[in-house]
């Protein structure tokens, strides 16, 4: 075992000692520059493995502190400690071997070949106790010999074997542990089945492959001939039908990059002097290299070229009161008509506000561009125009048109009192035999108070033309003071007025909840017909407060439905099942409903015959087409029973899944006793 512990850890324990001492087991953090030990004795050298020592804070008192620090030991004491630690820590050495060559791809032994072996350290824990013990303090021997012993299990414990002509190591005297084992060359890509290094246990063989690795020359040409100080070469080569690509910091000083055999293509960027841009000032266009085993390595002269760009101005309509925008830009043949669906899917895209108007895509080779805008929240490409830039940048103006009130939904929204809405969000659903979908719109409020809505993609092509029949649309208004209005749209139509009545509060009272044990698990929600038939509910849970009552404000009057769920809870997971409904008007101002405490039942089912993991999902049976509830899957325990509470009376689905397959019976709450699952 190497005893020569390097001076830093000297430094690094004293300062801990000291730390000891004082009682704060205060260690400075230090960069500590490792030299695994060969097996020669000798060191590695230029291989740095920098780390730091931890801190942990104490609570000892100042006067406490300073008598201590009085009796700091020296280095010759701490040096006394080590050493008796070593022998304290000392491994007794096994009979185990680990072996294995290094060969190039010919199969030819590689010499001078670094292969460093680590054996896996797991520091022991503290056993976990839920009893509060006071923690034992550490004494200065305490400290040093885990210290000692983290180095000699990490650091301490790496040995070293250099290859020679046969290419072979060898490491022996080795206990029956698991060892970290790798190779390492500045001539050489070395893998044992394409991994850099390996896990092995005494008496395992482990054989790496060289590949050599190649360094290209890169020299880089500005126009005016001078040399960049730095760059960005990037190489991209492709196996198995994937490219794999890297890029390599190029300078003056040290103008290689480093690549094993095969095919690369090689594109290099300099960035220009403002940073921020992040997009290459001068580029030049990528060359394609072999590198061939035992060949010279080839080298590689690229003449920059500057950069082009494209740069705009967006042109807003004076009275548009959101100008916002988002460009976008791809490269397109001159010659082909322009595709604007493609440009907006594909093109990068850039946000453009009216306070600063401009745009600029930077980095360009000369070619042809497609560059198109659209409003912001929008997906049509509203202007665009092909660019072509061959030795100079080029400079366009892209206009947004003003918003025309036949392409728009014209909104009157008025509160109860009559005054002006200035807080609405807009939602279109649609709903036909073909279709089922709900977007968000855009809306500009004008001074007037109309509300401007831009339809969304979809639904602008739906208002260019005849609806087919049975086709439905709804607007939904949503203020944060008045609640949500839902309004039916007809074909053709353009304008629409939106009125909020004295919105409805709902209270509803479960009489024999609170005390029942079942607190906590109630809920309810608000299902309007209209909505339901939809699809599209946008009513949240309401929670069953723990004294029985529970509220929902700011609805629209009307019928309703009121679920009430009950949660269900089995191991770690939760969902909730529809528990009851009942049908209610509900008026403009405060209403109420009390309710009795629903009968709810624990459901047991065995579930025989199953192997590995096996899951139990719930559904409630039920002829209406609510199904705004969650049916988690609950995982079934080694035993095959499985407890569901808190069920409702009903009829019920209860699905197993499983690797043998899935399969399902139908199950009705309450049941007596266990249910034995039987597929049906």
């Amino acid at each position: 075992m190497q005893k020569n512990i390097p001076a830093i850890m000297i430094a690094l324990l004293t300062g801990l000692v000291a730390g000891v001492f004082i009682g704060l087991y205060t260690v400075p953090s230090a960069a500590i520059s490792r030299e695994p030990a060969r097996i020669d004795g000798s060191s590695l050298q230029n291989e740095p493995n920098p780390t730091s020592a931890s801190n942990t804070k104490g609570t000892a008192g100042p006067t406490r502190a300073k008598a201590a620090i009085d009796a700091t030991p020296d280095e010759s004491t701490i040096r006394n400690l080590i050493d008796t630690s070593i022998s304290q820590q000392a491994t007794i050495a096994g009979d185990g071997i680990i072996s294995g060559s290094i060969k190039d791809i010919a199969g030819k032994p590689v010499a001078r070949i670094v292969v460093r072996m680590t054996p896996h350290y797991v520091k022991k824990s503290r056993p976990f106790t839920a009893r509060v013990e006071i923690p034992k303090l550490k004494t200065i021997e305490d400290a040093v010999r885990e210290t000692v012993e983290d180095y000699q299990h990490t650091t301490g414990a790496t040995v070293e074997f250099e290859t020679g002509a046969d290419g072979n190591y060898s490491f022996s005297a080795l206990n029956d542990h698991t060892y970290s084992v790798a190779a390492y060359s500045n001539k050489y890509k070395l893998e044992h089945f394409g991994k850099p290094e390996a896990d092995a246990r005494s008496g395992e063989t482990v054989d790496f492959v060289a590949r050599p690795i190649a360094a290209v020359r890169v020299e880089l040409v500005l126009p005016d001939g001078g040399t960049p100080a730095e760059a960005i070469v990037f190489t991209t080569t492709h196996s198995n039908g994937a490219a794999y690509g890297y890029g390599y910091n190029w300078s003056a000083q040290d103008p290689y990059v480093y690549l094993s055999e095969g095919r690369f293509e090689l594109r290099p960027s300099v960035k220009g002097s403002n940073a921020k841009l992040g997009e290459s000032a001068f580029f030049a266009e990528p060359q394609t290299i072999e590198i061939d085993s035992g060949a010279a390595a080839p080298s590689v002269i690229f003449k920059l070229k500057a950069a082009l760009q494209i740069s705009g101005n967006i042109k807003f309509p004076a009275a548009d009161e959101r100008a916002i925008a988002s460009v976008y830009m791809m490269e397109w043949p001159p010659d082909k008509p322009p595709m604007l669906e493609i440009l907006r899917k594909a093109g990068r895209s850039k946000n453009v506000l009216g306070g600063a108007p401009n745009f600029n895509y930077q980095g360009l080779a000369a070619g042809s561009f497609l560059v198109g805008v659209a409003r912001a929240g929008e997906t049509a490409i509203v202007d665009h125009k092909i660019v072509t830039i061959g030795t100079e940048s080029v400079e366009i103006v892209l206009e947004i048109p003003s918003l025309q009130k036949d392409d728009c939904l014209i909104a009157n929204a008025v509160g109860k009192s009559g005054e002006k809405l200035d807080d609405l969000e807009f939602q279109f659903i649609i709903k036909s035999e073909r279709i089922k979908l709900s977007n968000w719109a855009r809306a500009d409020q004008k001074h007037t108070g109309e509300y401007w809505i831009t339809p969304p993609d979809d639904v602008e092509t739906l208002f260019r033309k005849a609806w087919e029949p049975g086709t439905r649309v709804y607007l939904r208004a949503t203020s944060r003071a008045c609640g949500e209005r839902t309004v039916e749209l007809t074909s053709g139509q353009r304008t629409i007025d939106i009125i909020y009545d004295t919105p409805s509060r709902l209270t509803i009272t479960i009489s024999g909840y609170k005390g029942s044990g079942y607190e906590g698990k109630l809920s309810f929600l608000l299902d309007r017909a209209s909505e339901r038939a939809l699809g599209y509910s946008r009513s949240p849970m309401i929670p069953i407060g723990a004294d029985g009552t529970g509220s929902a404000a700011n609805n629209q009057p009307g019928e309703y439905s009121i679920v009430l769920f009950s949660r269900i809870d089995a191991g770690d997971r939760t969902g909730t099942v529809p528990a009851e409904r009942r049908t209610i008007q509900l008026t403009a101002g405060d209403n109420s409903l009390a309710l009795p405490m629903p009968e709810l039942y624990s459901l047991t089912v065995h579930v025989a015959g199953r192997t590995g993991d096996a899951f139990a999902a719930i559904r409630r049976i039920s002829t209406d087409q609510f199904n705004d509830s969650s049916y988690p899957e609950f995982k079934i325990p080694e035993d095959g029973t499985i407890t569901i509470p808190s069920m409702a009376p009903g009829e019920y689905e209860i699905r197993v899944i499983a690797s043998e397959g899935n399969s399902s019976m139908n199950i009705t709450v309450p049941a007596a006793g266990t249910i034995e699952f039987k597929a049906k």
